[in-house]
């Protein structure tokens, strides 16, 4: 069933090649803030300021000053536990957010990069639902679930899973839904909940080699994997290169994650390009594969 929905998303013209082409209104210029009506709630005008800011600044800091600052994090995180690294992550803000708020970055706040994915996502889910396939979701590293909270409601069932307890506590209280369950899980070390489809979303860029291909090992449950990842902007990176667990990403040593490169050199049936946004590092690229 998977197999034959994706093809026919396919051929629909959802998707072409590896490439999507991202819906109206959302096809403009990825680098400037989206002005759909539709706006993600939650949204305010210092939200739109502070996504300005953040592309205006952003590409003059430094590289050396990145590196160094991913460096110190790394000495401080290295004999931590994954479940302790981030949780050191959100009670000391360090990808934003404000003294006790969980915040899961920019990647998931900002709408010049989340608007995009949700409405490419939303149209792709209802293709698949269109078709008869019913959709029992996976999300491992759900975060502050700003962005699969929009997917939900197309879902028979939605299992958002994270590493946190504390923010899997605020996460039910906030986002409760009959067909919602939140759980705290290792997807690392844990048997993973049943579905037949999986999203992980910006998860696996910070873990090491090692830890991603313990997850990977357990998919095979799931026929379809969206997986979204940032990468260079240019192809001539070199893809993989491993790295402790933290904050931080490839992107600092100009990589990035490619599940079907080595080492993970993973050979699904189907891949198909979902969303492809460019931002000021980078570009945070989308994949659905099927198995």
């Amino acid at each position: 069933m998977i197999q034959r929905a994706i093809a026919v998303v396919a051929q629909a013209g959802l998707v072409t090649g590896s490439l999507t082409m991202i819906p109206e209104p959302l096809a403009r210029d990825p680098l400037s803030p989206i002005g759909s009506p539709c706006l993600p709630s939650g949204y305010h005008e210092e939200d739109k300021l502070n996504s300005n800011l953040h592309k205006i600044v952003w590409p003059f800091i430094p590289s050396l000053v990145l590196q160094l600052r991913a460096n110190f994090f790394r000495r401080k995180l290295s004999r931590m536990s994954p479940a302790e690294v981030f949780t050191h992550i959100y009670k000391k803000n360090v990808w934003g957010g404000t003294k006790s708020e969980f915040y899961s970055g920019t990647g998931s706040r900002y709408p010049y990069i989340t608007d995009p994915y949700v409405s490419a996502l939303r149209d792709y889910i209802r293709n698949l639902k269109n078709l008869g396939m019913s959709v029992n979701a996976v999300d491992l590293g759900c975060g502050d679930f700003h962005v699969g909270s929009q997917l939900v409601d197309l879902t028979d069932s939605y299992q958002a899973c994270d590493i946190v307890p504390a923010l899997i506590e605020r996460n039910k209280e906030v986002y409760a839904k009959k067909n919602l369950t939140f759980q705290v899980l290792n997807a690392i070390d844990d048997p993973l909940p049943q579905g037949n489809v999986v999203f992980i979303r910006t998860v696996l860029q910070h873990l090491s080699n090692q830890q991603i291909q313990k997850i990977l090992s357990k998919l095979g449950q799931y026929g379809l994997w969206i997986i979204t990842e940032h990468l260079p902007r240019s192809n001539d990176f070199v893809p993989n290169l491993d790295q402790p667990t933290g904050p931080g990403i490839r992107l600092s040593s100009n990589s990035g994650v490619v599940l079907t490169a080595p080492p993970f050199s993973i050979s699904p049936r189907t891949e198909e390009g979902i969303c492809e946004i460019r931002e000021p590092l980078g570009v945070i690229r989308t994949m659905a594969y099927s198995f």
